[in-house]
């Protein structure tokens, strides 16, 4: 499990094991369950970068299409998405799965930055957490408008549970993070969500 928790403060141990030379910090870096952390530290260390991990197989791989859509219940409103099953099925069935075993309930949208997005939906709660396994990347032609759903990762094809809403058109994050949905009612209330709000409840419809 540790390839998935505190990859970015794995990352940032990256710069101090190169500024002190610590080289048994080095080699544990160099040989860290994450690919990105391993990746900067080979970079960080001029030495040849480690060969990306072999793919597993995508949970949901083969999921037939399910609900359309998911209703948010939150403290400041009622978010409303409509799921892209025909451009990211995975992703639309692994959100779907989570909702209907109440993984969502409860939690916050834990960090909140103005003219740009909102993310929750972490089980943990902290921003640090999973569902318990990745799920790949499906890149499409959807691209980021104001209040597309999208998925945070750490690296290729390590999403999981978090989920992102996108205040304004963010054009940079295109072609690299799955577009996978769109809120079609109850927009202006993703402008009142402020760090610590809850999903109360994530029912599918």
């Amino acid at each position: 499990r540790l390839a998935r928790e505190y990859i970015e403060v794995r990352e940032s141990i990256v710069d101090a094991a190169k500024k002190f030379n610590l080289e048994p910090l080095k080699q544990k870096l160099l040989s860290d369950p994450a690919p990105s952390v391993r990746t900067k530290a080979a970079k960080a260390f001029d030495l040849p970068a480690p060969p990306p991990p072999k793919p597993g197989v995508s949970p949901f791989l083969n999921a037939e299409p399910g609900p359309k859509k998911l209703l948010l219940e939150t403290t400041k409103g009622r978010i409303l998405l409509t799921l892209f099953w025909e451009d990211a099925p995975i992703h639309c069935a692994n959100i779907i799965d989570l909702a209907q075993k109440g993984v969502y309930n409860g939690t916050p949208w834990h960090r909140v930055l103005s003219n740009f997005v909102i993310q929750g939906a972490d089980p943990r709660g902290t921003g640090w957490g999973d569902a318990g396994y990745n799920i790949r990347d499906e890149i499409n032609r959807r691209r980021y408008k104001r209040g597309t759903l999208g998925m945070p990762k750490a690296g290729k094809d390590t999403g999981g549970a978090q989920i992102f809403i996108t205040h304004i058109p963010t054009p940079h994050l295109d072609g690299r993070y799955t577009v996978f949905g769109e809120v079609t009612e109850g927009l202006t209330v993703i402008d009142l969500i402020e760090p610590g709000d809850l999903i109360l409840k994530a029912v599918p419809q």
